[in-house]
């Protein structure tokens, strides 16, 4: 039988004050399984390998937060010392979050009727390396989360799990999905990931009338909206009269058409309408993770784009509401490529950053749905279909940020930047290293450009990294 793991009720954890000391790690992080034998049963119940003890708290703290993470080759083994730079600054970091962008699985569930392009796992020993890189928690609400069903998802909570990783957004149901993680270092931390680009039949429902509810991912639901001119409207509503399509329009000017949704308005545009008990119900449950944690870090996985640059509107509302309501640090994963930097109330917001991981090409079969869709051939091994834009050298590049706190208030942002070695062979493709020389600097430019519209300063240092002063830039 599968086990699932949920996260612990809160009363299983010494719950301080917001901004009062709170337990630190009694284990070595560079060994996470030794944990100080008095304290193995509360590990054990409370889910995680390195239990907290009292102790007074170093007002310095820094987190790290990364952009997609598909990894499916082993990392431990590795003994490339370029990696092993970026495994030493992950580990240095008081906390780091990662979206995980596939199933732990060894077996367990079956390839559900569409996935989130390719099919994705890794095996159930992936999760004790994430924890020897250093990971701490994860996010697991993506459009990836259910490619292999629910026993893939329980089967994900248990090896993390055991190897002491927090995970958020996914869950036995909704309720346990959308709940905020924690995990305790120096300083305890709150999670609430969610995702608006998913399968619909990937998102968890909640238990009603005795009824169980559906395992699953912690959706934030969009429409997606076209504009229109008033004249198309009419010529629309006046086609659909005439042949009998179902055709609705609302009092605010709101027009449906069968499955496609418009709004009058002069230009091109898309505009995402969140799902009200979706985005109500996330922000209640990243309130209640700042009632109960020093630090509320809030992450969604989004594909959805604009006809011009930057983030969609509904993103942006996302990432301030998110604020307003207790986050500290907001994060947007999905799009694989940067996108800018916001401070915002003196938070930040990243609302892409890249690629972390990206290693579709370790998982070397797909089931019978992914030839069916893309008609490829069974036999080949790993067969992609053609897409340019993995050829695009931009998606083979990222930023990790190491965010750092004075007591409650996030001073500055280190931006290490990353090349993920596009042209490299099996397990080093993919792979994070420090970027260097040209490379370094397009990405330092890119990110400043695309950072300009918010007003945020994305300064080059010598060393090659670059750096946002989060007490000089707009609030």
């Amino acid at each position: 039988m599968a086990v699932f793991s949920a996260q612990p009720p809160v009363s299983l954890y010494l719950v301080p004050d917001r901004h009062s000391p709170v337990p630190s790690r009694t284990c070595d992080r560079r060994n996470p399984y030794r944990v100080k034998s008095k304290l193995l049963l509360f590990a054990v119940a409370a889910g995680l390998a390195c239990a907290p003890a009292i102790d007074g708290a170093d007002d310095h703290f820094t987190l790290i937060v990364t952009g997609d993470s598909i990894v499916t080759f082993p990392l431990s083994s590795s003994n490339d010392p370029a990696f092993l730079e970026i495994v030493d600054i992950v580990r240095g970091a008081d906390m780091a979050i990662i979206n995980l962008e596939t199933v732990l699985r060894d077996g367990e569930g079956y390839a559900q009727r569409d996935g989130g392009g390719a099919w994705l796992f890794a095996s159930g020993s992936m999760a004790k390396d994430l924890r020897w890189l250093g990971v701490d928690m994860v996010s697991h609400a993506n459009n990836h989360t259910y490619d292999y069903g629910p026993e893939a998802i329980f089967s994900t909570h248990a090896n993390l799990g055991r190897a002491g990783i927090a995970i958020a957004g996914s869950g036995k149901d909704l309720p346990a999905a959308r709940a905020p993680a924690f995990a305790n270092t120096s300083k305890r931390v709150g999670f609430v990931a969610m995702a608006s680009t998913f399968n619909e039949f990937g998102a968890a429902s909640p238990p009603v009338h005795g009824i169980a509810g559906r395992p699953g991912l912690n959706p934030l639901r969009v429409t997606k909206r076209y504009s229109l001119s008033e004249d198309s409207a009419s010529r629309l509503q006046a086609i659909a009269e005439t042949e009998k399509l179902p055709f609705f329009r609302s009092d605010n000017g709101d027009i449906s058409l069968a499955t496609m949704h418009f709004y009058v308005a002069d230009g091109q545009r898309v505009r995402y309408v969140p799902d009200k008990s979706d985005w109500e119900g996330n922000l209640e449950q990243i309130r209640i993770a700042a009632d109960n944690a020093d630090y509320v870090v809030v992450s969604i996985h989004a594909h959805q784009k604009k006809t011009e640059p930057g983030p969609p509107k509904f993103l942006v509302d996302l990432a301030h509401a998110a604020i307003d309501a207790g986050a500290d640090v907001f994060f947007t994963h999905g799009s694989h490529y940067l996108l800018g930097i916001e401070i915002y109330r003196g938070r930040p917001i990243f609302y892409g950053l890249g690629n972390f991981f990206y290693q579709p090409h370790g998982v070397k079969n797909q089931p019978w749905e992914f030839h069916q869709k893309y008609g490829t051939d069974p036999e080949q091994d790993y067969p992609r279909p053609r897409n340019d834009r993995f050829a695009n050298p931009a998606y083979w590049f990222g930023v990790l940020p190491v965010i750092t706190f004075e007591g409650a208030e996030p001073t500055q942002i280190r931006l290490i930047p990353l090349n993920l070695r596009q042209g490299s062979l099996e397990e080093m493709k993919g792979r994070p290293v420090r970027a260097r020389g040209t490379a370094a600097i397009q990405i330092g430019q890119l990110l400043q450009q695309l950072s300009q519209p918010f007003g945020t300063t994305v300064e080059e240092t010598s060393n090659g990294e670059l750096l946002v002063r989060i007490s000089e830039q707009p609030q």
